[in-house]
């Protein structure tokens, strides 16, 4: 397998949105491959330092569900994307309310 070489981009179009079911409500996330580089996964947090991993979505899946979120407060995600060598992207965010 051959991979991009250079820096990776940052996800596009990262958003989300809260969805309601008749069980449950949660965080629905999604983007867009970045426009360079070849990611393995993207990694999701919930805080801005990035220390904290939340979740690891593996490539080419580009959606994600926070499940157990409370529907009365804000949440803001940030998301970066990881290739194979283990560069990281810059962050990006976005917020559910």
């Amino acid at each position: 397998t051959e991979y991009c070489t250079g820096p990776i981009g940052v996800p596009q179009n990262f958003v989300g949105c809260r969805v309601y079911t008749t069980t449950d409500s949660y965080n629905h996330l999604t983007w867009s491959p970045p426009a360079s580089g070849t990611p393995l996964t993207y990694d999701l947090y919930r805080d801005a330092a990035l220390t904290a991993t939340f979740a690891i979505v593996p490539a080419p899946l580009v959606e994600y569900d926070d499940h157990g979120t409370n529907p009365l407060l804000t949440y803001t995600y940030y998301i970066v994307a990881v290739d194979p060598s283990g560069t990281i992207s810059t962050s990006t965010r976005t917020t559910v309310t």
